[in-house]
Formats: C-alpha cells, sequence, structure tokens
C-alpha cells in the first residue's frame, strides 16, 4: 500500500486549504459584509476549525481508518454503504465543480477563444495521469513544489503591502459580530476538508496522531494565507470592487508593478493557484474513487480513473453556466447543501458511535453484576 508522510499530508493540507478558497471567498464575503471581509475570513476560518476537531474526534476513535471505512463502522454494513454512496456522489460533484471553475476562469482571464471542453479534458487529463501514478507521487510532487509556493506567495504579499488603503477598511466592524459571524459561516463550507480524511490510512505513523496533527497545522498555515488575502483585496480594491470582480485577488496581483522591469506577477500567482486547485482536484477525485472501490469491493481502483474523468468532463459541460452563475449558487443553495455533508452527517455519526459505546458499556456492566 502507498503511504505519504504526515509533512507530506501537511503539505497537501495547506495545498487543498487554498485551493479554489483563494478566488472564491474574498467577493464572496464582501458582497455580504463589505470591509468586514477579512473579519469574515477569520472567522470562516474558525469554523472550519471547529469541523476539524469534529473530524478528529472520530478519527481518535477509528484511528487508520479512511472516512468511508468509519462510516461502515459505526452505521453497519448495508447503511453504511448507503450512506457511503452518498459521499461518493458528493466527492464526483465536488470534483466537477472545481474543473468547471478552473475551466471558466482560463477561458475568462486568459483563453477566450478556447472551447470550455478542451480546457476540461486537458485539466482532466493531467489529474488522470498523476492519479494512474498514485497518491504517493502526487504528495511528492506537492513537497517539492511547496516551498517554491511559499516563496512566491510571500513575495506577492510583502509587493501587495505599497498599495494598500488603510482607510478601506474603515469603520472596523461597522456590520456587527452576528451579521459577519453569518457571514464567515456561509463561506466555511468552500473547504470540504472532509475529503482529507480519505486519504488518513496512506499516512504513515510516526508517533501518535501525527495525521491529525498536520490536518490542524496545514490548515492553519493555509487559512493564514487566504486571510491575508482577504483583507489585501479589500485594502487595495475598496468593499465595492471586491464584491463585483469574479477574481479580485488575480486583480490585485495584476497591480504589482515595480518599475518596468518587474512585472506581470500574476504569472506567479496563476501557476501557484493552478497547483494548488490541481492538489485538492486530486484529492476528491481519489478520494471518489477509493469510495467507489470501497463500496464495491474493488482492490485495485486504478481501472476506474479514465471512465470516471470522462464522466466529470461530460458533466463539467453543464453543472453551471458560468462563474457567475457558481457564485450565485455558492452564496444561495451551496451553504445549506454542503453543512449535510460537512457537519449534521458526522455530528450524527458521532451521536451514534457514542449512543453504541455507551449501550455496549451498560451491557457489559450488567454482566459483570451477574
Amino acid at each position: 500500500m502507498e503511504q505519504i508522510s504526515p509533512r507530506q499530508f501537511t503539505i497537501l493540507t495547506v495545498l487543498f486549504t487554498i485551493g479554489t478558497s483563494l478566488l472564491v471567498i474574498p467577493s464572496q464575503l464582501a458582497t455580504d459584509v463589505e470591509q468586514d471581509t477579512w473579519i469574515g475570513s477569520m472567522i470562516a476560518c474558525l469554523f472550519d476549525f471547529a469541523y476539524l476537531l469534529l473530524y478528529i474526534k472520530l478519527l481518535n476513535k477509528y484511528p487508520d481508518q479512511s472516512f468511508i471505512q468509519i462510516i461502515e463502522a459505526i452505521l453497519g454494513k448495508w447503511i453504511g454503504k448507503a450512506v457511503s454512496w452518498v459521499y461518493i456522489i458528493f466527492f464526483i460533484m465536488l470534483t466537477i465543480f472545481i474543473v468547471k471553475f478552473l475551466g471558466d476562469f482560463i477561458k475568462t482571464m486568459m483563453l477566450p477563444a478556447t472551447p470550455p471542453w478542451f480546457i476540461y479534458l486537458s485539466f482532466l487529463l493531467v489529474v488522470v495521469i498523476a492519479l494512474r501514478y498514485g497518491v504517493e507521487t502526487i504528495a511528492r510532487s506537492a513537497e517539492l513544489f511547496f516551498p517554491i509556493v511559499i516563496v512566491f506567495l510571500s513575495i506577492i504579499m510583502v509587493m501587495l503591502i505599497k498599495d494598500s488603503d488603510m482607510n478601506n477598511i474603515k469603520p472596523v466592524g461597522e456590520h456587527g459580530i452576528m451579521a459577519i459571524t453569518v457571514a464567515g459561516l456561509k463561506m466555511s463550507p468552500f473547504q470540504e476538508h472532509i475529503c482529507l480524511l480519505m486519504l488518513i490510512p496512506f499516512v504513515k505513523r510516526n508517533g501518535k496522531y501525527r495525521a491529525n496533527r498536520s490536518l490542524l497545522v496545514g490548515t492553519m498555515i493555509g487559512s493564514i494565507f487566504l486571510i491575508v488575502f482577504s483583507l489585501f483585496t479589500i485594502l487595495i480594491l475598496g468593499n465595492y470592487n471586491t464584491a463585483n470582480m469574479l477574481y479580485p485577488v488575480f486583480i490585485i496581483v495584476q497591480k504589482i508593478s515595480i518599475g518596468d522591469f518587474f512585472q506581470r506577477i500574476e504569472v506567479l500567482m496563476i501557476a501557484v493557484w493552478f497547483l494548488a486547485v490541481f492538489i485538492k482536484s486530486c484529492i476528491i477525485y481519489h478520494s471518489a474513487l477509493t469510495g467507489i472501490s470501497h463500496a464495491m469491493n474493488i482492490k485495485d481502483c486504478k481501472p476506474l480513473i479514465l471512465p470516471l474523468g470522462v464522466v466529470i468532463a461530460v458533466f463539467s459541460n453543464f453543472i453551471y453556466q458560468n462563474t457567475a452563475s457558481f457564485l450565485t449558487l455558492s452564496s444561495e443553495g451551496w451553504f445549506t447543501f454542503a453543512l449535510i455533508y460537512l457537519l449534521l452527517i458526522p455530528l450524527l455519526l458521532l451521536v451514534i458511535d457514542w449512543i453504541k459505546s455507551a449501550m455496549t458499556n451498560k451491557d457489559s456492566f450488567n454482566l459483570d453484576d451477574a
């Protein structure tokens, strides 16, 4: 069985956290809470940590098992398989959404004359090839490029300081803590960290709870970048422009210019973002594959990679019309839909497991008394 180190799992978590959220969250939050976007992003990240603590509670009870395996361990074979398929479909849907979002970004900002289907197929081909090599190869690739990602993002953040205007975030907290908290809560489902639980069996155990710590540390690092870039979009563009632009982070990076010799640095940002989206797509795609193989008792999921890729490519063409439609969907319905998978079902699993444990302990106690 393939294995990845806790360090590699941390890196995968960082890139997964950045993923599509880097472009989506600032504009969505600015629509709701304007100049308090940066506070809303902090609260969204706090909710993400709350979800993680719930997942870690399950992982502590069922160590070295994927989320699908935990579901079946708690709910039993038949109900467990039914719920597993619900999550498998969720993972496939997430992959379709990400591929569509990436395609729309490339078509809008870079290649307007290119047919969308060609972009989807090109990206999916790379993902399929990566998955054929396995999760260990993907983790090593992420580890290789990660220092470059950190250096590029750090350089970009330093260069954004000179264009910042502190007046753009005033008055701080104008919308009130309740409105900002609600806005942050609505954005929290965009992280989908539950997909990372499917990688747990692949993580080496160099000590106790290393995978859990990797999840927390990786999410924290990724969240810092999301918060900082959310702050910069407001500081540079203001709340109105941030709310009305599809990709505000891309726009602020375009503004970076040092004399006549250091320009077009957005190319670096695109490279970093593409890597993050690629890693996130691979992880979610892999989650769907391992879920299917476990639910159907298939030992090797590699024969499923290409057929599933075809399904994703087909549905990516019409899952929604464009990025504006995606943002409308995400602001109006995604929160309720995603929260079922990210919070409600894991919470129910924890409650059911607690009840089963309590009943088992009670039966044991009664037998001891007899």
